[in-house]
């Protein structure tokens, strides 16, 4: 099973040349243990035995490495920024791959020099910076907005609805519209300060269609997908009132055509935790079960989507395709 790590548990897992040196490992048989795969290094002298590295998601291991790097940092003018910030802040980043360590720096500081490491020199005011575990980073604001810039849009919106969805948790219902809307203005003001930047117009775009109340990338990026489709009578999370009460939720209600939407992650069947340990089929039925009762009540029909249909807006065209959508 993959594990999923947090700065203090990732911190456990690095080692230091001279920790290995006191353990017994001489520079010759730790240059072949790094050959053959037995350790990983991360830095110069940062490194991770290579069982536990690749029992790790990629979230795991850029957090990682960059716990590596910032053990060899000595700068304070520079912070992890971009994908690098959105991993040390637990935000998603829906099937994006990671290549460097992003980290940014002020026009006027020093650059470090850090294997794997990409530079951004730019603006940091002082409240673009926060420390996360002694890590310091850009906050979740400016992250969010830098990688609307110049990440994919199905990497950015899930990273935004999440940041998006954590300045409304706690507000009572009746005010999360508010305070969502006042996210939003404060966010494409930013942009507009920065007009004609690199990214910026992507930017706009993805910032407005950002919305707190998806539950997970996958249901973030089929709205990315209804919206590149042409559709914008999206409703997210829509509740369906059923017979003595019972309301049922669904992920998107897609007005144009009269159809709930779900996507469905197969992590769902195949994962047990996900299932609360119930067989997969009485997990199936109770679902069909449930969608019986929406239609019933509705009229309006039920579709569902996989990891598979919305991983390009090509698939997803088929996908519309099939039930006969233009």
């Amino acid at each position: 099973m993959r594990l999923a790590l947090d700065i203090p548990k990732c911190r456990e897992l690095v080692v230091t040349s001279r920790q290995l040196a006191l353990a017994g490992w001489s520079a010759r048989a730790l240059r072949a243990a790094v050959e053959s795969g037995e350790w990983i290094r991360l830095q110069r002298n940062r490194y991770v035995h290579g069982d536990l590295w690749r029992d790790l998601w990629p979230e795991s291991r850029h957090l990682t490495a960059i716990v590596a790097a910032h053990g060899e940092m000595t700068t304070g003018t520079s912070a992890f920024s971009h994908e690098s910030a959105a991993v040390i802040h637990g935000l998603p980043l829906y099937r994006h791959a990671f290549r460097s360590l992003h980290i940014t720096v002020t026009r006027d500081g020093r650059m470090p020099s850090r294997e794997g490491l990409f530079r951004h020199r730019d603006v940091l005011p002082p409240e673009d910076v926060v420390v996360v575990d002694g890590i310091r980073c850009t906050s979740l604001d400016r992250t969010v907005y830098d990688l609307a810039r110049t990440v994919g849009a199905e990497a950015s919106l899930s990273a935004a609805d999440v940041a998006l969805g954590r300045v409304t948790a706690g507000v009572a219902a009746g005010h999360q519209k508010s305070v969502a809307d006042r996210w939003r203005e404060e966010m494409l003001s930013r942009c507009a300060q920065h007009a004609g930047g690199r990214g910026v117009r992507r930017a706009i775009k993805l910032l407005e269609l950002a919305d707190g109340r998806a539950e997970s990338p996958g249901e973030s990026v089929s709205r990315l997908r209804w919206h590149e489709a042409g559709f914008r009578e999206i409703e997210v999370q829509p509740e369906v009132l059923l017979p003595r009460g019972r309301r049922r939720r669904c992920d998107l209600a897609i007005g144009e055509i009269r159809s709930f939407f779900e996507f469905d992650g197969r992590v769902k069947y195949v994962d047990a935790d996900m299932r609360d340990g119930r067989p997969v089929e009485h997990v199936v039925i109770e679902e069909k079960l449930r969608e019986d009762e929406i239609r019933a009540v509705t009229g309006w029909r039920v579709l569902r989507a996989v990891d598979e249909d919305i991983a390009s807006s090509t698939s997803f065209a088929a996908y519309l395709a099939r039930f006969g959508i233009r």
